[in-house]
């Protein structure tokens, strides 16, 4: 059965995977690095190679390290500094996601951020899905003036948090745009989708496989995954 009108987001971790995706009938690549770790922030030159490359809209992922989401004063700095950088390139779109130590959203750190790109469109991470109070934080994103919020109805897949993704987009879907991420694959989409009535979905349809020579896993994009999602979606 196919869902008409919905936006599909692809996340990668590095160019390759990226150039691949957007040979595929998507709506925009989130660019990170070290998927392993949950996303971090993509280096320079992968950057300003994939926008030379394609023309599918990019979001650039902003988080300093992996871990929490409690930055420190030097850590925004230097993410104030890898923003500039981007915006120099052209980009337009970021996602980031600021917590404090009680685990509620650092509106003072979003909006220091926020303030150096106000034309920029800002999503707000998955952070969002570790928060104390998911409902009251989704409010403060809200109140914030983020465009999209990235999130798996705070469960540990979207599928699990669909309920309260619905609830959301009842709430809260005419104030900002509402991206699933997190579990949605090829067997689970279409009824994620008419369960949720959700219109934007985000993954990174990928697999993981062992580097040769080494114990260390990396996350690939498996791209005939992700073109049997977009028959479903399309």
């Amino acid at each position: 059965m196919q869902i008409n009108q919905i936006l599909l987001e692809v996340c990668v971790g590095n160019v390759a995977d990226g150039l691949l995706a957007a040979q595929a009938d998507i709506d925009r690549l989130e660019v990170n690095s070290a998927l392993e770790m949950g996303g971090l922030t993509p280096n320079f030159g992968t950057v300003r190679h994939m926008l030379d490359q394609t023309d599918v809209p990019l979001v650039v992922m902003l988080r300093p390290r992996g871990g929490d989401f409690c930055y420190c004063g030097s850590e925004i700095t230097a993410l104030l500094h890898d923003l500039e950088l981007f915006q120099n390139l052209g980009i337009n779109q970021f996602i980031v996601g600021c917590l404090t130590s009680s685990g509620m959203i650092d509106q003072q750190m979003c909006e220091k951020l926020m303030r150096e790109a106000p034309d920029a469109t800002w999503v707000f991470s998955r952070a969002i899905d570790t928060t104390a109070d998911y409902g009251a934080a989704f409010e403060s994103v809200v109140e914030l003036g983020f465009h999209r919020i990235l999130t798996s109805g705070g469960a540990a897949t979207a599928p699990l948090g669909s309920d309260t993704l619905r609830e959301m987009h009842n709430r809260f879907g005419d104030e900002i745009g509402i991206v699933a991420g997190c579990g949605i694959n090829q067997m689970n989409v279409s009824s994620f989708l008419q369960t949720t009535a959700l219109k934007q979905i985000h993954g990174s349809f990928s697999t993981k496989t062992t580097i040769p020579g080494t114990n260390e896993v990396a996350q690939r994009l498996d791209f005939h995954h992700l073109q049997n999602v977009l028959r479903i979606v399309r």
